[in-house]
């Protein structure tokens, strides 16, 4: 999985999040799997209630309180970061 884009969002009033955002085919196979837990469990449906975009994947990487130096544009440039889903490929089963 490649979390390529490094953005922040308002978290109410007084503080920012810093997160990473998955690239696109995560990003579809993460929403996928969202809809079917919100089916299985239809309880559990906030995420999809809180905003008109519905379930957003993303990696929270910290939270400051907005009254802070602004960190949003120094993050934003920081350079991809691509990180291994699970530590085995396909088809392999521990097997040296």
């Amino acid at each position: 999985m490649s979390l390529n884009q490094f953005d922040f969002f308002s978290h109410g009033k007084a503080s920012k999040v810093l997160y990473c955002k998955p690239d696109d085919a995560a990003a579809g196979l993460l929403k996928k799997l969202q809809a079917k837990l919100e089916h299985a469990f239809p309880q559990c449906d906030d995420l999809s209630r809180k905003s008109g975009l519905g379930f957003q994947p993303h990696l929270t990487l910290g939270q400051y309180q907005s009254g802070v130096r602004d960190l949003s544009p120094q993050f934003c440039e920081l350079p991809k970061l691509t990180a291994a889903a699970g530590g085995r490929q396909r088809g392999d089963h521990g097997r040296a």
